[in-house]
């Protein structure tokens, strides 16, 4: 990738080589699985990690590879592997093996390749691990989960793609993600170095690739940050001068005040560039339009090429060189590509991305017949027509002056160049607000941030001054991200008179987090249930909207999306009849369940009238595939 590895310059010809325009340019495709796969085993490159950023597509790519014949095991690897699978997988249930799709995992693994990521439940994914140290499994298809805290160094690390999901839709990786996820290339003790594989895209350019596996990591953030828990258990443990240095010292802190500066520096550069852009889009022949009263560039060009047909001539600016082509055919669909063929005889193959966006519809010629634009005399013939060709009324741009672009702006030359400053601005001011709000959020360092704390909890009768009540001693011992909701929802008497499977199903409402926004929970299974979580909606109302008063990050809203599931485990049904054949859901049911037993006993420690409902709650979630993940 790199022609100097110290300085992490790209490779200079396979720039040249990837970069659209070139004279060498050619389209090359992303390498399918099979062919990546093939192409490790042969270059000596496994035991390989293959990141998919897709739980699915790492279940379908092990699939892919033993349906293809991919065998990287002898005979006797293969029966080593499948007696550890089963010694590993002992404890669980037969029934709720089928519903895992045991066969299926068992046979990939006698293969010698795997998938592993979060859906996965423990006892598959530890088996994995074993065997991928051990040298028996080759070749492991892994989200990015895999990266984090596990020890499974290999040889060579594959990058599928340099995107993925995430709450805003599809993002780049960062450059601390590129640097953990290939750090696990290479093995200590047994390769000299390790080789990270990044697989061709045509929609992401080398030079980009080539600038975010040249980054290196991200600076070290503290995620550290005071909760209601903590202030309750400083005050009860320091004098307020104590707790206060003590947060003065922390690592946070001082990385606030750090970061600070470097914001400062960020939002003064981003200011500059945007009056550079500003002016840059500035055209002395008419206003551009606001970017939210404007279609995208790419939208735009779809319906000019849309609206295209044979015998149309385009023209467009290159630099200051005008060129012109005439349309031979067009494609069909939302971004139709045209076949145009250019004054010199060449044909060029232009979808909207790719057209100019100053193009104009120049006017039409008459296409000479018979029809055939394979042949190169027709396209000689063509070619000459074209060059003597003179338009015989006003041109049509791709941007309709009356309408996309106000006044005379559309004939401008350098209109491509103007619009393209009038997007880099509209990114820049978007790019301002975030670091405006992320220096808002930041403002208030770790002190002042306990001190609104405390000020809540002494509005909600958990605190006095640096004192706690009965109420605050209780939440000193509860340890959960919505802790002071949880803390208040036992004060208020929600748990009260519900049976256990009614408290597994409201508990969870406080450990489930949802791994993508969906179109709400399924109805609560009994209506005092139902009425138990409305409740406890209506205090993190009221909770939310005090920290929003007091600049505290909002508590995030209780998720019922567990509840009815919980409730059905804990009244005893089996996993077949919740999941049916949905056995990669499983895995991230078991995590969330021993959360959830995790809160329930907690909570049966600190409940003012005895936790006995609480116990009885975390003993029935406690079975299966759930206690098996629990055993030591």
């Amino acid at each position: 990738m790199f022609d100097d590895v110290a300085h992490r310059r790209p490779n200079e010809r396979l720039t040249a080589l990837l970069r659209p325009g070139d004279a060498s340019y050619r389209r090359y495709v992303a390498p399918r699985r099979t062919e990546a796969c093939e192409f490790l085993r042969r270059e000596g490159l496994l035991p390989a990690i293959y990141f998919i950023f897709s739980r699915a597509g790492c279940t379908a790519a092990a699939a892919a590879m033993v349906a293809h014949g991919l065998r990287l095991t002898s005979p006797q690897e293969a029966a080593e592997i499948r007696a550890a699978a089963r010694t590993r997988t002992a404890h669980l249930d037969a029934r709720d093996l089928a519903v895992l799709g045991y066969h299926a995992w068992l046979e990939a693994l006698e293969a010698g390749v795997a998938s592993h990521h979060a859906g996965l439940v423990p006892a598959f994914k530890e088996t994995v691990e074993q065997l991928f140290a051990a040298g028996l499994v080759r070749l492991v298809f892994a989200t990015e989960t895999l990266a984090l805290g596990i020890n499974m160094p290999a040889r060579s690390v594959v990058l599928e793609s340099l995107s993925k999901y995430g709450d805003e839709g599809r993002e780049l990786l960062q450059p601390g993600d590129y640097t953990q996820l290939t750090g696990r290339a290479g093995r200590r003790g047994i390769d000299r170095r390790g080789t990270a594989v990044v697989l061709h895209s045509p929609h992401m350019p080398f030079a980009r690739v080539a600038a975010i596996a040249s980054a290196g990591s991200h600076p070290l953030r503290s995620s550290f940050r005071p909760t209601y828990n903590m202030a309750c258990n400083l005050v009860a443990a320091y004098p307020r001068p104590r707790a206060e240095q003590l947060l003065n010292a922390s690592f946070a802190q001082f990385a606030r005040e750090q970061a600070e500066a470097a914001l400062s520096a960020m939002l003064d550069e981003e200011e500059r560039g945007l009056a550079a852009d500003l002016e840059a889009a500035t055209c002395e022949r008419g206003p551009l339009p606001e970017p939210q009263d404007s279609p995208s560039r790419v939208e735009v060009m779809r319906r000019f090429a849309a609206s295209t047909a044979a015998g149309d001539v385009l023209e467009w600016c290159v630099g200051e060189r005008r060129e012109r082509g005439v349309v031979v055919a067009r494609g069909h669909g939302k971004s139709p590509r045209l076949l145009l063929i250019a004054q010199d005889g060449t044909r060029r193959t232009l979808g909207p991305a790719r057209l100019p966006v100053g193009a104009v519809a120049a006017g039409r010629l008459a296409l000479p017949e018979p029809y055939r634009p394979g042949e190169t005399e027709y396209r000689r013939a063509v070619a000459a027509l074209l060059r003597d060709w003179e338009p015989d009324g006003p041109p049509r741009p791709a941007y309709d002056p009356g309408d996309a672009l106000p006044g005379t702006a559309a004939s401008c030359p350098h209109l491509e160049r103007h619009l393209a400053a009038a997007r880099s601005a509209g990114r820049r001011q978007r790019r301002l607000e975030a670091l405006r709000r992320r220096r808002r959020a930041d403002a208030a360092g770790m002190v002042p941030r306990l001190r609104a704390l405390l000020d809540l909890l002494r509005r909600w009768g958990y605190a006095g001054d640096w004192s706690l009540t009965p109420e605050g001693e209780r939440l000193r011992f509860i340890y959960n991200e919505m802790d002071l909701l949880v803390a208040e929802a036992l004060r208020q008497g929600c748990f009260a008179d519900l049976e256990p499977a009614e408290v597994a199903g409201l508990a969870s409402a406080f450990t489930y987090e949802p791994r993508a926004r969906s179109a709400g929970p399924d109805a609560a299974p009994t209506r005092l249930l139902a009425e138990r979580l409305g409740r406890v909606e209506r205090l993190w109302i009221r909770l939310s909207r005090d920290e929003e008063g007091l600049g505290l990050p909002v508590t995030r809203a209780p998720e019922a999306g567990l509840a009815p599931i919980a409730y059905r485990w804990a009244r005893g049904a089996a996993l077949e009849q919740l999941f049916g054949e949905e056995g990669e859901a499983v895995g991230d049911f078991v995590r969330n369940c021993r959360q959830l037993i995790d809160l329930l006993r907690q909570l049966a420690e600190v409940a003012p009238q005895g936790g006995s409902g609480f116990a009885a709650a975390a003993a029935a979630v406690d079975r299966g595939v759930v206690a098996a993940a629990g055993a030591v």
